[in-house]
């Protein structure tokens, strides 16, 4: 028994947890007082604890006081009234029993205090959690990993960049193959978690690229240097169980993808493609591909791919799935930024039931035509020549159209080559209007004249394009309705280039005749 003055104090727990007599009891890292006897009770079955609490320490004892074994982990606990620092090394080695006040120090307490049983919990976590009034200082929890890696007692957690609570504690797992991490947050923050708030690692800088540039963001000075623990919450929820048990991830993108739905496409060949690369519909990046690896035939390639749960309805059993690869032509680069970036997954939405396992196309479907405003009309020719979709159709070298499609005639005799006139350009084509092939170039000369060179533009010269002429006068007919057919020639004749029709009069001249 100590010589020194003082008063014993009784603790009860319903285990031993190897304490020893003459171990530490402490207060903010203080020795107060010390472990005198350790006994069961009467009906064997609690054990009994006399601890001896220093004279010059007892008004530290209060009804509201929180009693638990301290096995030498340190508490950095800084806010919300909770008081504790470290344990010491006699703790450490011999463990002891640590104690704290959640509210605010008041008057002195009346030694009648003395007469109280206090429990002792086994460990901080435990007492967190069955302890009222710790409760009501904050919100508890815990985070699982598989490693705490940098995470130390006193590691900050942020929500929004703003520090909103600490690491209190680790412990091992009932299975002993995860780490439990004791976590707490700031009352006035309490209800920034529910059961949807998702918790990572923070380094302190993430940098993302793209065609846009580079990209950096920081939590803060603090988090670059020790550490972190960051959180966000995507959905409004009830506040979770004292219980629940959150996992740690690895990075914020890893958090970001926990409600993201996993796809299996299976790709012939996979040029160019590369984890991360996107999953786009009509250019809007609805996912990202996760990763690659060769099928059970060690032929084809199976890849992995997250999307957004909004899109889901998307992959669905006619959903067709196919590679944007770089394509190289007389007409230009086709996805240039596959080039610099490497190819990426488009899909074109189908009907059916949801579905997760897809085979991707070995090519780029064919699209349906895309509507236009302007005037529809059919040429047709003997060979589709050089022309192809979006060729130009002229007007006297002026832009006034393009083709949008092209397919074999019913009889299979001809091709018939569908284009659009801009709305603006319609009143030019008439009944007699001649149109014919632009692509390449004409070449006249003599031995005395020279050599003269004509061609629509350079662009027709290279890719193709069609040419048209209008008759002038009345020799020029009446405008034409959807989808007229027209013959495309080979070549124009030369009376064709040197009609030059006034439209403007043609038109108020079949207005005056309406009237």
């Amino acid at each position: 028994r100590p010589l020194r003055p003082g008063s014993e104090l009784l603790l009860t727990s319903d285990q031993s947890y190897a304490l020893k007599r003459g171990a530490p009891v402490t207060f903010k890292d203080k020795k107060v007082g010390e472990i005198l006897d350790i006994a069961l009770d009467d009906q064997y079955s609690n054990f009994e604890i006399l601890v001896f609490i220093y004279e010059e320490f007892e008004r530290l004892i209060r009804p509201d006081s929180v009693f638990w074994k301290d096995g030498g982990v340190s508490f950095d606990a800084s806010f919300s009234g909770v008081h504790l620092q470290a344990s010491s090394l006699s703790a450490m080695l011999n463990g002891g029993i640590s104690f704290l006040n959640p509210q605010q120090q008041g008057e002195n307490v009346h030694d009648s205090v003395f007469d109280v049983r206090f429990t002792v919990y086994k460990d901080f976590h435990t007492a967190l959690q069955q302890a009222p009034q710790l409760q009501q200082s904050g919100y508890s929890f815990q985070l699982q990993t598989d490693t705490p890696d940098s995470i130390i007692i006193g590691t900050p957690i942020y929500y929004q960049k703003i520090e909103v609570g600490k690491v209190v504690g680790f412990r091992l797992s009932e299975n002993k193959r995860t780490v439990l991490i004791d976590c707490f947050i700031e009352k006035e923050y309490a209800d920034t978690v529910n059961s949807s708030s998702r918790f990572h690692n923070t380094s302190g800088i993430s940098v993302k690229t793209g065609l846009a540039g580079i990209a950096m963001e920081t939590e803060s000075l603090q988090s670059i240097i020790r550490g972190g623990i960051s959180y966000f919450t995507p959905e409004t929820r009830a506040l979770p169980q004292a219980d629940d048990i959150f996992p740690l991830y690895d990075s914020k993108n890893a958090a970001e993808e926990v409600d993201r739905i996993q796809i299996s496409i299976r790709f012939k060949e996979c040029n160019n493609l590369r984890r991360g690369a996107p999953v786009q519909y009509r250019g809007i990046v609805i996912g990202n591909v996760t990763n690659l690896h060769f099928a059970d035939d060690m032929k084809d390639v199976l890849v992995d791919i997250h999307i957004e749960k909004e899109a889901e309805t998307f992959f669905r059993t006619n959903t067709r799935i196919w590679l944007e690869n770089a394509e190289v032509s007389l007409s230009g680069i086709k996805n240039l930024k596959t080039v610099l970036f490497g190819s990426f997954i488009n899909i074109m939405p189908g009907e059916g039931t949801l579905e997760k396992n897809f085979t991707a196309l070995t090519e780029a479907p064919s699209l349906p035509a895309p509507s236009f405003s302007g005037l529809q009309l059919i040429l047709a020719s003997k060979h589709l020549g050089s022309l192809k979709v979006n060729s130009p159709v002229y007007y006297r070298q002026v832009k006034i159209g393009r083709v949008v499609s092209h397919a074999l005639s019913p009889d299979f005799k001809n091709v018939h080559i569908f284009v659009n006139i801009d709305e603006p350009y319609r009143p030019i084509i008439r009944q007699n209007s001649k149109f014919w092939f632009a692509s390449g170039a004409k070449i006249e000369g003599g031995l005395f004249s020279g050599v003269s060179i004509s061609t629509e533009s350079l662009e027709a010269l290279l890719t193709g394009g069609i040419a048209l002429a209008t008759p002038e006068n009345a020799e020029m007919g009446k405008p034409v309705d959807e989808n007229h057919q027209f013959i495309l020639h080979e070549e124009a004749e030369k009376e064709w280039l040197d009609w030059q029709p006034s439209i403007v009069l043609a038109e108020q001249e079949e207005k005056k005749e309406g009237i």
